[in-house]
């Protein structure tokens, strides 16, 4: 009895010890995860731009070149013309039957750490002046990119539990043109980002221009002024 007094502290101790390792090691996989999510979109981002003269998919929201339509079948009608679906094919899906690679296993456009049954349920979105407005002028050609390596293309959107906890139009947002429309910080409050020339970061919070104008964007992460 005496022994067993002294072992149930023990254990508590380890327990205690182990659980944040194996929390952190966790995350870093969720975030390689992401990461690579990332990296998948922006090359099927990248071969769309290849097959159709330069531009990304215009006139297409996020919502529609990401996830729900596309997978539905649903790829003739107008707000389906500049889907990823061809480009992206081979990605599994979860039981919902939403291709993984949309999905960042830290959180989405409407749920943080629990992936949501939606058919629009995503993760990520476009740079609005590249890809998903509805006006081909208001936006720019990839190979007028003055800066393809600070440029960014797609990025993490929604909830984060921390800056963005929700609810609100975190569960609405599919473009991004500032930081709080609609970026998300998942990863020890930072944000992945992927740029034109292919490569991703994770970003923090600080460093995502809080506007797109000139004086907020002077490194032209958004648009070119």
């Amino acid at each position: 009895m005496k022994n067993q007094f002294y072992l149930i502290p023990i254990i508590a101790i380890l327990a205690g010890m182990l659980l944040p390792a194996l929390k952190s090691a966790r995350d870093q996989a969720n975030t390689t995860t992401c990461v690579n999510n990332l990296k998948q979109l922006g090359l099927a981002a990248a071969r769309y731009c290849d097959d159709n003269n330069g531009w990304y998919s215009v006139g297409v929201g996020s919502d529609s070149a990401l996830s729900n339509n596309p997978f539905t079948g649903n790829t003739k009608n107008w707000w389906c013309s500049g889907c990823l679906t061809d480009y992206i094919k081979g990605s599994s899906k979860n039981q919902y039957g939403t291709p993984k690679i949309i999905l960042c296993p830290m959180g989405s456009r409407k749920t943080f750490g629990v992936v949501s049954p939606s058919s629009e349920n995503f993760s990520y979105g476009y740079n609005k002046f590249l890809a998903g407005t509805s006006r081909r002028d208001d936006i720019e050609k990839r190979d007028r990119v003055r800066n393809p390596a600070g440029r960014m293309v797609l990025s993490e959107l929604g909830y984060d539990g921390w800056k963005y906890a929700g609810p609100g139009t975190r569960g609405w947002g599919t473009a991004q043109e500032t930081r709080q429309y609609y970026f998300a910080f998942r990863h020890k409050k930072k944000s992945g980002v992927n740029y034109i020339d292919g490569h991703v970061e994770l970003v923090p919070y600080a460093k995502v221009p809080s506007g797109n104008d000139a004086a907020k964007d002077p490194y032209d992460f958004f648009r070119t002024h």
